[in-house]
């Protein structure tokens, strides 16, 4: 007997590949503006012929730090001014899957987004639009807070509102990946903060 169930063909998207050629010293970036508009991905398939790629992928993205972090602190202002401000950060929690937990991430223009399930979103307590993925009606929501935004300063009540939920709503240290690089340049930069590792 099968464990396999069919979707509805109206209820899904499509699966879809892309294959492209590119390099890594590519002035169009092709695979990093890929990368930057799909926030909730970490992992990828490269085929290559080049035997060290991992070397060469290595030198031209830099490292990914780990590090445990409570989601108040991606809002701190010490975080957005150390870093989200100064330096294009990307980041990810790692300790639940997407499909069935809570994750965030830092999509390297500056929005936190926040991939809830429906439970931690009604305690959040922040307008955000349901997700297009899982199939059920309202059973995951999408918070985007825009860190850059002048809203997110400790004197507006906006921000104010947003690190008072966190602290109820999110009082838990998650397991992030992070990169930080150089807004200009692109190239990576060091985290300096409390037991990240590369």
């Amino acid at each position: 007997m099968s464990s396999h169930i069919p979707l509805p063909k109206e209820k899904h998207s499509q699966t879809k590949l892309f294959v492209t050629l590119s390099s890594l010293q590519s002035k169009k970036k092709e695979a990093q503006r890929c990368i930057e508009t799909h926030p909730f991905n970490y992992r990828c398939t490269v085929i290559s012929r080049t035997p060290d790629l991992r070397q060469a992928a290595q030198r031209h993205i830099g490292p990914y730090y780990r590090i445990k972090l409570k989601p108040a602190d991606l809002i701190s202002i010490d975080f957005i001014r150390g870093y989200v401000q100064t330096s294009t950060i990307v980041a990810l929690s790692i300790d639940e899957r997407i499909d069935t937990g809570d994750v965030l991430a830092i999509d390297g223009q500056g929005v936190l987004v926040l991939s809830l399930c429906k439970d931690t979103y009604e305690v959040l307590g922040l307008v955000g639009e349901s997700a297009k993925f899982p199939l059920q009606n309202d059973a995951r929501h999408i918070v985007r807070i825009d860190l850059k935004a002048d809203t997110m300063d400790v004197s507006k009540k906006y921000y104010q509102r947003i690190k008072t939920r966190f602290e109820a709503a999110l009082d838990r240290e998650m397991e992030f990946i992070v990169g930080r690089y150089d807004k200009d340049t692109g190239k990576s930069l060091n985290l300096d903060l409390p037991g990240a590792t590369v």
